[in-house]
């Protein structure tokens, strides 16, 4: 048995080998959901990504008994965002365009 000396807590060698396993394993489980997270998102907005974005449209189409929606933007000008404010002021436009359109669509859309 192993005591850490300041409470009356024991725990085995086996009981802590244990519970560092699961620690671990919790740790690499929230890893990979982070990584595919990254893997399908774009950082900038939260938005899906390109290819994220692609394969669900090609699935959408597959589905012949189920009707959707495509929903386009064009941000008017961004490329004059982008050279008269800088780069900053166009990912600040950019993610505040995904957080209003994301906070407007429910999560199915």
């Amino acid at each position: 048995m192993i005591t850490d000396g300041r409470s009356e807590t024991t725990m085995t060698i086996a009981e802590r080998q244990f519970f560092i396993l699961l620690l671990l394993l919790l740790q690499r489980d929230a890893r990979i959901e982070q990584l595919e997270y990254e893997a399908t998102h774009d950082h900038l907005t939260g938005a899906y990504n390109r290819s994220t974005f692609y394969t669900l449209l090609e699935h959408a189409c597959q589905q012949r008994d189920r009707q959707f929606a495509l929903l386009f933007c064009d941000l008017n000008d961004f490329k004059g965002i982008n050279d008269t404010h800088g780069h900053a002021a166009g990912d600040l436009a950019l993610a505040q365009t995904a957080r209003r359109i994301l906070g407007a669509t429910r999560v199915g859309d």
